[in-house]
């Protein structure tokens, strides 16, 4: 069994969404790698994306110009959804990721060529991105769900269910 102190439940930092976070404070921070969550985070959850979002996409422009790289880890496990969203925006990724587990997380070769310090883990639940961003030693940034009103199966993994 593994033992979660209360400091694992914790993020540094937490805002209502993606477009509050101070990037430019992160990149003076040595923060070199944002590994952004998808459903509910970024978009609406297991929709399959066919177009841009121009406010996401200047959001993307805007983070890489301070020399932060982007990737996306997403629990989701639909196919096409992750592969669809990271198309369009042109972003790596890992899909079926299941957080809060570090396995996908380690053996990643984007992940791989960053120190755990370096690294951020965006994400809107606690369980999956807080818990898996603190277990690997990174940043953790919790946002407010993208899509309010959701069941309650929406918001445990899917593992779970």
């Amino acid at each position: 069994m593994i033992y979660l102190g209360v400091k694992m439940f914790k993020p540094n930092i937490y805002v209502e969404n993606v477009h509050k976070i101070n990037y430019e404070k992160l990149a003076k921070s040595n923060i070199k790698l944002v590994c952004f969550d998808l459903d509910n985070t970024l978009d609406e959850p297991d929709i399959i994306t066919k177009e841009k979002d121009l406010e996401l996409k200047k959001l993307f422009d805007e983070i890489e110009k301070l020399g932060i790289k982007i990737y996306i880890i997403s629990n989701n496990s639909i196919k096409g959804r992750v592969d669809s969203f990271c198309k369009i925006y042109n972003l790596g990724y890992i899909e079926n990721a299941k957080k809060p587990f570090l396995k996908k997380y380690i053996n990643d070769e984007m992940i791989g060529s960053f120190k755990r310090e370096e690294i951020a883990f965006v994400g809107d639940t606690i369980v999956t991105d807080v818990i898996g961003g603190n277990r690997f030693g990174s940043l953790t940034i919790l946002v407010v769900l993208f899509k309010k009103n959701l069941v309650l199966q929406d918001t445990i993994p899917r593992d779970l269910w």
